[in-house]
């Protein structure tokens, strides 16, 4: 037994294949229920899981952020211009998914994190460092890129000392959500990353980071994530990927049957909502690409009109900003720097237009009037 220390040290030193180091003296978490919950309706939300308390009259304000890869540029630029303009309210809970789930952390910590948020974008090379790519891998593995190099950013950029933030937030009542799919079952996970924080062991951390993981781990670009433990579904090991295909964003419409206060959402599209109809080269990576795109644009238009359809009937509000359709559409997957600048800009310029947001519901003017900071 004295001998654990060093091998433990020995253990950590077996590759950066293992940025997470193992910690003597520290339970690992393998229960995950209450921390994760099954839904089959991207509308849904978990029955067990408290409200945010709200004071008579206030809104619930909620914020979604949607998947698109090195699009997320977009969202980083509509956060930092509604902070800039001073228009951002205080969400009570953030959603977001695939590259939406970073987004959303950085929402929900606040504006003093907006920069932060934008040099993970914006400094070069930051993101193109997480896509080492290998066709031997592409063709015997499980996936085209290596995992590896997008551990250590996460790693890097979101340390203990960042994540520890999170509990403040729980403690105030709000709440954070991110998305993975399971793909055994093929269901969608929402994870309660704020619960998570709330147990502040290094553990927890290296959750988090784990689960944010699975959330940008696009099928066949990533390979899955492997979780084990007792799950709400019984005790088993699972795989998880990101949800994006499955659902391009999360917004608990049922909340508004729960609760009687007014319900904003703000909902941030880091894609265009209709095809790209520029011919595409007959070849299979490009075929596949604009697949993959006509897919979760398809899946993006048909959750937001429903969505719409729900809140109609509602005291809802909801408010939607996406991606022009004239902007020069370049895959996702591939992380152009000028691209991702430019179209970070875009973003920018869209925090700060908040009067430009599409509105397809708005408040009943019976409706108790909305906050200033939420306008």
């Amino acid at each position: 037994m004295n001998d654990m220390p060093s091998l433990l040290k020995r253990f950590n030193r077996l590759g950066t294949d293992l940025p997470w180091k193992f910690q003597p003296n520290k339970r690992p978490i393998n229960d995950f229920n209450g921390l994760c919950y099954y839904l089959d309706d991207p509308l849904a939300f978990p029955e067990s899981i408290n409200l945010p308390c709200l004071n008579g009259g206030d809104v619930l304000n909620v914020l979604a952020i949607s998947s698109g890869g090195c699009d997320g540029a977009y969202g980083a630029g509509v956060l930092k211009g509604l902070s800039d303009k001073g228009m951002r309210p205080d969400y009570q809970i953030v959603t977001g998914v695939s590259i939406g789930s970073i987004l959303a952390l950085f929402a929900f910590l606040g504006p003093k994190y907006d920069d932060y948020l934008q040099k993970i974008f914006l400094e070069k090379n930051s993101l193109k460092s997480a896509t080492s790519r290998s066709l031997l891998r592409f063709v015997s593995g499980s996936s085209f890129y290596s995992p590896t190099p997008l551990k250590k950013l996460l790693t890097q950029y979101l340390p203990n000392e960042l994540l520890k933030e999170l509990k403040n937030g729980q403690r105030a009542g709000r709440k954070l959500f991110v998305c993975t799919m399971d793909i055994s079952d093929y269901m969608l996970c929402v994870w309660d990353i704020t619960a998570i924080a709330a147990l502040d062991t290094s553990y927890a951390y290296d959750l988090i980071r784990k689960i944010l993981l699975a959330t940008i781990a696009f099928p066949g670009g990533y390979p899955p994530v492997n979780f084990q433990g007792h799950f709400p579904q019984g005790c088993n090991k699972q795989l998880h990927v990101d949800a994006g295909i499955y659902c391009g964003f999360y917004l608990p419409i049922v909340l508004t049957d729960q609760i009687s206060a007014p319900f904003q959402a703000d909902v941030i599209i880091n894609n265009q909502l209709r095809p790209d109809k520029s011919i595409v080269k007959t070849q299979l990576l490009p075929i596949a690409i604009r697949s993959i795109n006509a897919l979760s644009k398809t899946n993006l238009r048909f959750l937001l009109d429903l969505s719409v359809e729900k809140l109609k009937t509602k005291n809802a509000a909801l408010y939607y900003t996406s991606i022009k359709e004239d902007w020069p559409n370049k895959s996702a997957i591939f992380f152009d720097q000028k691209y991702i600048e430019e179209t970070n800009s875009l973003g920018y310029c869209a925090g700060l237009e908040r009067s430009g947001w599409e509105n397809p519901v708005s408040f009943d003017l019976t409706c108790p009037p909305i906050n200033s900071s939420s306008l």
